[in-house]
């Protein structure tokens, strides 16, 4: 028997629970969304990423910024999304994700560089499309040295509300917050969504200072390679 699928059986497709249903919403989202639909979905995806890329915390601990990225990027195409690292958008720009006629950009930064970042992202980069409705874009600091990363995230907040920037709570992250910038040159509002993403590693336990001395060593040693073959 053969059933034709309608936009309103894709409609109740998406709200069921599950991987399908995200993929339907993403592909919902694409084909009619409006751009706040995408930004919403986004953000679901991306937080997901965040926290794919934190269940291999132990694993990425020498990993630099392009590398996490990286392993972002890869995450985001398996969802379906055209995601990319240093695309051309006013600058070289380190996350660039479209889906449908939909953009967003995103500036990361390794252990802070925070004030650079925000530089980058609203005085620099523009909209992937160059469409000034695609009014949202977000930092993205990996943290793999500080033991609190929700009161370096705090901090940054206080910082941007002493110079008079509007701030919101994320209501699904707590690792997270928007601002409001008025970018120079459009004098329009622009969303900026700063996230925080905890890579902080230091066991405790006797097995896992032992592991992480163990890992030390082997990077020591691999550095001391790298220097005498430098050398020669």
């Amino acid at each position: 028997m053969k059933a034709d699928i309608t936009v309103a059986d894709l409609d109740a497709m998406s709200k069921m629970p599950g991987a399908y249903a995200q993929y339907l919403r993403r592909f919902l989202v694409a084909q009619r969304g409006k751009y706040t639909d995408f930004i919403d979905q986004l953000y679901i995806d991306l937080d997901s990423c965040i926290n794919g890329l934190r269940t291999i915390v132990e694993q990425v601990q020498d990993d630099g910024e392009d590398r996490l990225t990286a392993d972002l990027i890869l995450q985001l195409r398996q969802q379906g999304y055209s995601a990319h690292h240093d695309a051309k958008a006013g600058g070289h720009v380190d996350l660039s994700i479209a889906s449908g006629p939909h953009t967003w950009i995103g500036e990361a930064k390794l252990n802070w560089k925070i004030d650079e970042g925000m530089k980058q992202l609203t005085t620099r980069y523009v909209a992937a499309s160059g469409d000034p409705n695609h009014d949202h874009g977000g930092l993205l600091f990996y943290l793999t040295k500080s033991a609190d990363a929700k009161a370096t995230l705090d901090e940054w907040r206080k910082q941007l509300e002493s110079e008079s920037t509007p701030c919101r709570d994320c209501p699904t992250n707590r690792l997270a917050f928007y601002s409001t910038i008025k970018l120079p040159g459009t004098g329009l509002p622009y969303q900026v969504r700063s996230m925080v993403v905890s890579l902080y590693f230091k066991p405790q336990d006797a097995s896992g200072k032992a592991t992480a001395a163990r890992r030390d060593a082997k990077k020591k040693s691999a550095e001391k390679t790298t220097k005498k073959g430098t050398a020669k």
